[in-house]
């Protein structure tokens, strides 16, 4: 030990300047950490069924969706105030960033037929000037329509939703966490505006957000905690002091 001391006295310029370059070079690759917001970091590349899924995509498009579900408070969805909500809220949805398409029942092209002309219109329009036969027609081609029911509207008419197709350029990480933020402000202007009506956020946009708002929760908790408990366990060591779980050990 007293050589090895002696040594690093004589060489302790070297070693200082050896250990700055150590430390920049390992800390080099930091600049590539980063929060991947998405479900492929949990499959390989050679993955046949995300291959599948990707294939799909190249020949179609790539769309990830954000759906509002909102119940109102009287528990019918055919109701003339919580049919304006959908279609403020399907008209505020346009305006989300990314937003490629916007479904609800209140734009569905709906098609009818009058003699030998065909009329395609939103299914919906201006409901609070409907009469109540108009909106059993509504109700009852809508619980009837494939592409609506059990879709975006449940058969008892008791929850709907505004889904959001959003295509992302993909050329920023921030992408994902930008489009989930600005839903969640359409949420809360939602509450605001139409008092009563319960609204949740779903869909792959929002759950890939997720994952990277529970790995910041992480690193500002977990993490911390972690070291803490390093450190505790290091110094009752050096005090001569083990912790409970090593007392038979020593």
């Amino acid at each position: 030990m007293e050589n090895f001391a002696a040594w690093t006295i004589r060489n302790r310029w070297l070693i200082l300047i050896l250990s700055v370059i150590f430390t920049l070079g390992a800390g080099y690759g930091a600049k590539n950490i980063e929060f991947l917001n998405n479900y492929r970091i949990f499959f390989s590349e050679d993955n046949p069924q995300l291959q599948a899924f990707d294939q799909l995509q190249r020949v179609y498009t790539k769309d990830d969706q954000v759906l509002i579900a909102m119940t109102p408070a009287g528990g019918d969805a055919f109701d003339r105030q919580f049919l304006e909500a959908i279609e403020w809220t399907t008209a505020e949805a346009w305006k989300l960033p990314f937003t490629t398409r916007v479904d609800s029942i209140t734009n569905f092209q709906n098609s009818v037929a009058e003699a030998d002309d065909l009329y395609v219109d939103d299914l919906i329009i201006n409901p609070t000037a409907m009469s109540q036969a108009e909106l059993d027609y509504t109700q009852e081609t809508a619980l009837t329509e494939p592409l609506l029911a059990e879709r975006l509207i449940t058969q008892k008419a008791y929850v709907t939703g505004v889904n959001v197709t959003m295509t992302f350029p993909e050329k920023d990480i921030t992408e994902g966490t930008i489009a989930a933020e600005a839903a969640r402000d359409l949420e809360q202007r939602i509450k605001n505006k139409f008092a009563g009506i319960d609204v949740h956020l779903t869909g792959m946009v929002m759950m890939n957000n997720a994952l990277t708002e529970s790995s910041m929760m992480d690193m500002q908790t977990i993490i911390p905690l972690m070291y803490l408990g390093i450190i505790s366990r290091g110094v009752a060591h050096r005090r001569g002091n083990p912790v409970e779980g090593d007392r038979g050990r020593l």
